[in-house]
């Protein structure tokens, strides 16, 4: 009789706890789909500022591509500037960390494992004061999507003649070699909508996706821009974040048959950044590409590197 009193109130209590942490399973879930309608509504009532009105303009512009050049450049010099004092405290932590790779290999798994933790943490926090001090042509456009898809009365996407002109000139600096943001490196999203409505009916087309992939800072864009002749934005100290693509159509000397109309063509963000640390976010990047791509170019400098090798063994 004693071992069934116990048991009952092992049970009892089991289902007292289970209870009560179900309760709070559904309160937390309650709280996720209160703030997620909050936000849905923030963004329905979205309306075009001074800022995006300008922008929509430049979007439309009849030499975009050019226009979109130079505002990147002016915005990349302003980031340099704003956030300078943290570049060089973050290059002096990776720094810094290089130089006591040989002294790291002395310590046990525990310690060394709790000093990368901290080093992580310490160089998101500096990342996010990055974030938070720069201003580039991707920040504007991301909010130019947002505004046109997600707000309810945007009259640049409900009047259809604003909306066509947009989606033609899109697809016309495309064709003439300018990318556009397919996957946000910070958040790895990717506005699938916006994309179906930039490529039309290029599902029905016939297409070959060609993709580079490799290290940080080995030309991965300067090579794809001299095969394709695109235009993805390579200078010295500038790395791809996220994935770029643009489209461009195969002339008809070099594909009689018409068996290919199209090339989409993606440029990655660099592997193994010391910056990121992130196998998992490589991974990520790698397994995309692995999925979506016709054909694969590996860029790196020299062999390839065992850390290379490892990442594209994890997507195996």
């Amino acid at each position: 009789i004693k071992d069934l009193i116990r048991e009952t109130r092992l049970k009892l209590r089991f289902f007292q706890t289970r209870g009560e942490a179900l309760e709070e399973q559904l309160k937390q879930e309650k709280e996720l789909d209160d703030y997620r309608q909050k936000l849905q509504q923030e963004l329905s009532d979205l309306r075009p500022n001074t800022l995006l009105e300008m922008f929509w303009e430049v979007v439309n512009h009849r030499d975009a591509v050019q226009v979109k050049f130079e505002i990147a450049k002016g915005l990349a010099s302003f980031t340099v500037e704003n956030t300078r004092e943290q570049m060089k405290e973050k290059k002096n932590m990776i720094e810094g960390i290089s130089k006591n790779k040989g002294k790291d290999s002395q310590l046990s798994k525990e310690e060394s494992d709790r000093l990368q933790e901290q080093f992580t943490i310490k160089l998101q926090e500096i990342e996010d004061q990055i974030f938070k001090k720069s201003l580039s042509y991707e920040y504007f456009w991301r909010a130019l999507v947002t505004l046109l898809l997600d707000s309810a009365d945007c009259h640049y996407w409900k009047e259809e003649h604003l909306k066509s002109r947009f989606l033609q000139n899109i697809s016309r600096q495309m064709l003439d070699g300018d990318c556009f943001e397919l996957i946000d490196g910070r958040t790895l999203e990717m506005r699938s909508d916006m994309l179906k409505e930039i490529l039309g009916d290029i599902e029905h087309k016939k297409c070959i996706v060609a993709t580079v992939i490799g290290p940080q800072s080995t030309g991965k864009s300067t090579l794809m821009n001299f095969c394709f002749g695109t235009q993805f934005l390579a200078s010295t100290g500038r790395c791809t974040q996220g994935i770029y693509f643009t489209l461009q159509k195969v002339p008809k000397d070099m594909c009689d048959d018409g068996s290919v109309e199209y090339f989409i063509i993606l440029d990655t963000e660099g592997l193994n950044s010391p910056e990121r640390a992130d196998k998992e976010y490589d991974r990520k990047i790698v397994l995309f590409t692995l999925l979506c791509s016709d054909f694969l170019i590996i860029n790196s400098r020299g062999d390839m590197t065992d850390s290379m090798t490892s990442i594209l063994k994890m997507c195996d």
